[in-house]
């Protein structure tokens, strides 16, 4: 009975939590959308930017600020692994 209750109120949890990430799309987009600290470099296309960052949402729960800074939006990188 616990497990069913605990089951059921666990639902709108996960929808809020999937809500809020949803809120953060447009800022993620913005954060796709900043110059790059490295020009000489070539970039990965837009949208493969802004996938990143959402994967990185997802992933992490968290917005990667520094996503540019740290260079991952350079066509030759790899995501630091963890």
């Amino acid at each position: 009975m616990i497990k069913l209750i605990k089951k059921i109120f666990g639902f709108p949890k996960r929808i809020l939590a999937f809500c809020r990430t949803l809120r953060k799309i447009p800022e993620v987009k913005a954060i796709a959308n900043l110059p790059c600290y490295y020009p000489d470099r070539s970039r990965k296309k837009y949208g493969q930017r802004v996938k990143d960052n959402i994967v990185w949402l997802l992933k992490y729960g968290e917005i990667n600020y520094f996503y540019t800074l740290y260079g991952l939006d350079m066509e030759d990188c790899e995501e630091p692994a963890t």
